[in-house]
């Protein structure tokens, strides 16, 4: 097994590593990561400070933005 380069990556398979030792299961670490379709929009796509001053703020809605299933999901978290 080897150590994944992007943080993104490894924080998925640490969060994986940890979901099968709890339900005590055994680990397949060559298995591909379903994470789903990125896109790279080739330009920083952050939430600026001004808009959302608190940085837990902040985490909270790149993390609900990441998990929106879909446009309307992602209208509702506009409001």
């Amino acid at each position: 097994m080897y150590l994944k380069k992007d943080p993104r990556e490894r924080a998925v398979c640490q969060r994986r590593a940890v979901e099968v030792l709890k339900a005590s299961k055994q680990p397949e670490p060559d298995r591909p990561l379903n994470h789903g379709t990125e896109i790279d929009l080739q330009i920083p796509a952050l939430l600026l400070a001004d808009y959302l001053p608190d940085v837990h703020s902040r985490l909270v809605m790149y993390q609900r933005i990441a998990s929106a299933a879909d446009n309307d999901e992602l209208r509702e978290l506009h409001r």
